[in-house]
């Protein structure tokens, strides 16, 4: 990802917390959405339902589910790495 993508997601992190954006087990794919790695991987089609995309010409493989960067979810976690 680009610098500019890494500035707007922890921008709109520091800003909206707790969100996705905020969240330890996220991972942005671009500055609005991501994949919540704290999920099990599922088929591509219900990866990206969150998103509130219910079909797509560009159907993503199987994986994590992907989530607005403002969602909260009860597994929200942001701890400090040692």
């Amino acid at each position: 990802m680009s610098r500019r993508t890494d500035v707007a997601v922890l921008a709109y992190a520091a800003s909206h917390n707790p969100c996705c954006a905020g969240c330890d087990h996220w991972r942005y794919i671009n500055s609005v959405a991501g994949e919540c790695l704290r999920t099990a991987p599922v088929a591509g089609p219900d990866r990206i339902g969150l998103l509130g995309i219910v079909w797509s010409s560009a159907q993503p493989g199987p994986g994590h589910i992907m989530t607005p960067r403002g969602h909260v979810c009860s597994e929200f976690r942001d701890e400090v790495m040692p």
